[in-house]
This record gives C-alpha cells, structure tokens and sequence, in this order.
C-alpha cells in the first residue's frame, strides 16, 4: 500500500468538504492528476493505492464480512490509518460480537461503539483454571456483564470446554429469573454447550419463555424445559442429548421436543452415555407415548450421529418414529473414526424406512455392513449407491 506524506494529506484536507461521509468519500476517492501537485514532491508520495478507491460502503463491508472469522479485526483496522479509522468508527455493525474475557474496559467500549445493533455475545473458559476465580465464578462474572444488554442478544453461544461444579447454574441462573427487566425479543440463534456436564441435572426455563425471533439451537449437556411459547418456530435444532434420562423417559423427552418444533428444516440429533450411574431426572412436560408418530412436512435435511461404542437404543427408537416426507439430505455420521460397522446397525436399518424424497446420503463406517463388494442388505435399493466400497471396511 502506497503512503502519502503529512504536507500531502495537509493539502487533501484543505479542499475536502466538511462532514464525515463527505470526508471519507475524499479520502478514498482517487487523488487528482499528478500535475496538480508541486514537483517537489516525491513520485512515490503522489501516488494513492487502489484500495483507496473503493467506495466507503463496500470497505465497510468488507471489514464486517472479515469480523465473523477473527473478532479483533475491528480493532486492527481502526488503528491503520485516518480513514479507515474514520470508517470503522462509523460502522456499528463492526462492533457487535462481544466474546468476552478479562479485557472488560475493552469490550464495553465496543459495545457502546455498536449503539443500538443487536449483539452477538460469545463466552469461553480460558484455556487454563484462573488464580482468582473458580470456573462458576468466572462465568457467572462474565454473564452479569453482558446482562444489562440481554434486550439487544442477537445470538447467545456459551460453550464450557472443561468439567467444574454446576457451571449451567452459574452461567443460565439469571436467565431464568422472574426478575428480568428485559425480554430477549431480537435473539435467533442460541448455542448452550458443555459436553462433560455430569452434575448440573436441572431443567432451565429460560428468558421467561419468550422469545419470538428464536430460530437456530445448538444443545450439548444442559436441559431445558421445552416451551412452545419459546421453542415452536425454531427452523434448525442440533441437539446432544444431556444423558440424564435413558430408556423410556429419554424418547419422551425427544418426541416431545420435536413435537412441539414441528416447523424444523434441519435437525441433528445424538445420544450420550454417563459414565457414572444416570441421574432420577424428572422432567415437566405432559407424558408422551413412546410410540407417537412425529411429522416434520418442513424438514428437509435430517443428520443422525453417534459417539458410542453402538448405535443407541433411544436413537434408533426415536429415528423409527419421525415421518419426514420432504427430506432431501440424510446423513449418519460416526463422532469418531470407526473401522467396522456398530453391532446394531442391521436392527437400526430394519426398523427405519428412508423416505424417498431423499437426494442426498451420507453413511459413515459404521453404519454400513456390506456382505459383498456392491450389496448392502441393510438400506433400499435406491439409495444403496451411498454406501462405501467394500474395500473401505477391510
């Protein structure tokens, strides 16, 4: 990038016009003709960059588009230069994902920076224990910062990589008041995760059961009581069931859950094991007959997976009952590498029938058990294609 110098910024801006957008046009548009300029100056100086051509909106944009992949790009850009200070400054939505740590004066000054766009809030354990705080207490820290804000929570996404003593109740505690002065009525997207919960058993009935833009959830380990007032138009759920329950009450739970979200279009669902003994978790919901049939019209993409040594029997219960006439995408995928077919993978296929609206599948290892190179008994005919070679499984 080329670089003028301070007498030649001194002359652009005495003929620049007053007001921001109209300063910021004349710093990006192109400098006059070489001519104009004593020939004093340098060559090089006179020159300007490409990029300083570009229209303002379009290197907004560009800054925001660069944000969703590394959160310190607002901060990046507003320290290169005048005007792309000027910019970015001048561009809330640069400042709207706050993934909070310990550099709260920071991340105030980019909420205040965001005025009045919805925020997307991001919050993580640093990678190793704290001296200070204990792990609840570090995230219920960082949950009472963001509080004040919950009115402008365009998205939610806790994610809690390491096991400590009832987190979910630390950080999902004031979510669930009956105190709260705000209402979370431009949140979308929720994302609650933390796989190595083995203590922390309690339904959470969160943001009082309202939340009418709610659309995307992304459940890993916590429970939370199903509402329909905050639950019925969700359009895409990836849910890890908790393993609190088992057997009976774990397919109530699921149909019930899904009979409530019946507007989904894409659905991901997976069942873990607890090490220990499973918890006698009682769950609020009416009962539900392990054998109500769940319809879906709207879903079209539909994912099954599975992180244990065989293919659960809850999965396999719950997979037997949905009837998806428009899906299209169909997956079953192995959490983790498997070089042979699980034990129950015969039974899982006997029970459920594909639809045959399906366009596309996915079947990992171990959900294929090919007798021959070409054949495999264990799907129709029509989608027998997806299944691996023969050779793969050797």
């Amino acid at each position: 990038m080329g670089f003028q110098t301070r007498s030649l910024r001194q002359h652009n801006e005495k003929k620049a016009p007053c007001g921001f957008f109209s300063t910021v046009r004349s710093l990006l548009m192109p400098t006059p003709d070489l001519a104009a300029y004593p020939r004093s100056y340098p060559r090089h100086a006179r020159r300007v960059h490409p990029i300083h051509r570009l229209p303002y909106e379009l290197l907004a944009l560009v800054f925001i588009l660069a944000a969703e992949d590394d959160v310190m790009v607002a901060v990046a850009v507003s320290h290169s230069c005048r005007a792309w200070r000027a910019v970015a400054l001048q561009t809330p939505r640069l400042w709207t994902i706050i993934r909070i740590d310990q550099r709260e004066r920071m991340w105030a000054e980019r909420i205040r920076r965001a005025k009045s766009c919805a925020l997307r809030i991001r919050i993580r354990l640093p990678p190793s224990a704290s001296y200070y705080y204990s792990d609840a207490e570090l995230v219920q820290r960082r949950m009472y910062f963001v509080l004040p804000f919950m009115a402008r929570w365009r998205s939610l996404d806790i994610t809690l990589s390491r096991y400590a003593p009832f987190l979910w109740n630390a950080a999902l505690s004031e979510c669930c008041s009956a105190r709260l002065k705000a209402r979370v009525e431009v949140l979308e997207t929720l994302r609650l995760v933390y796989p190595h919960n083995d203590d922390d058993s309690k339904e959470f009935f969160l943001f009082g059961g309202y939340a009418p833009r709610l659309r995307s959830v992304t459940l890993d380990g916590v429970r939370l009581l199903w509402m329909p007032t905050l639950f019925h138009n969700l359009t895409h759920l990836d849910y890890t069931h908790h393993g609190f329950t088992s057997g009976t009450k774990a397919i109530e739970d699921v149909l019930y859950m899904l009979l409530i979200s019946c507007h989904l279009q894409e659905l991901s669902l997976m069942f873990r094991r607890k090490h220990g003994s499973v918890l006698s978790a009682s769950s609020s919901h009416p009962s539900l007959s392990v054998r109500t049939r769940i319809r879906l019209p709207l879903l079209t993409t539909l994912r099954f997976r599975v992180c244990t040594s065989d293919i659960p029997s809850e999965l396999r219960h719950v997979a037997s009952n949905l009837r998806t006439p428009a899906l299209q995408c169909l997956s079953f995928v192995d959490a983790y590498p498997r070089r042979s077919a699980y034990p129950s993978t015969r039974m899982f296929f006997k029970h459920y029938s594909f639809p045959s609206t399906v366009e596309s599948l996915r079947r990992d290892r171990g959900w294929c058990e090919p007798q021959s190179p070409g054949s495999c008994p264990c799907i129709e005919p029509h989608v027998r294609a997806a299944c691996p070679p023969h050779d793969q499984h050797l």
